[in-house]
C-alpha cells in the first residue's frame, strides 16, 4: 500500500463505505425470511443497491488529483470522462 502516492491512500485503506454497503444489504435481506427462489434474491439486492447508490451524495476529498494518479498508474484502464 504503501507504494501508491499518499493521495490514493485514504482511497485504499477507508472501509466506511463497503461496510454501509453491506450493512444495507444484510438489513434488507435480514427483513425477508423466505425467498421462492435465487432470482429473487439477486432483484432484491439490485434494488437495495439503486436505493443505497441514491444516498452516496459526499464527494471524495481531492478526487481530481486522486483520479489523475489512477490514470498515471494504471493507463488504459479507466474511462477518460467521467
Amino acid at each position: 500500500m504503501f507504494s501508491f502516492m499518499p493521495e490514493l491512500r485514504p482511497l485504499i485503506y477507508t472501509s466506511n463505505p463497503i461496510e454501509s454497503v453491506n450493512r444495507g444489504l444484510r438489513k434488507s435481506v435480514k427483513t425477508r425470511t423466505i425467498f421462492p427462489n435465487d432470482e429473487a434474491v439477486f432483484k432484491l439486492m439490485y434494488v437495495t443497491m439503486q436505493r443505497l447508490e441514491a444516498k452516496w451524495t459526499m464527494s471524495i476529498k481531492d478526487w481530481a488529483n486522486a483520479l489523475n494518479q489512477l490514470h498515471i498508474l494504471f493507463p488504459g484502464r479507466l474511462p477518460n470522462s467521467f
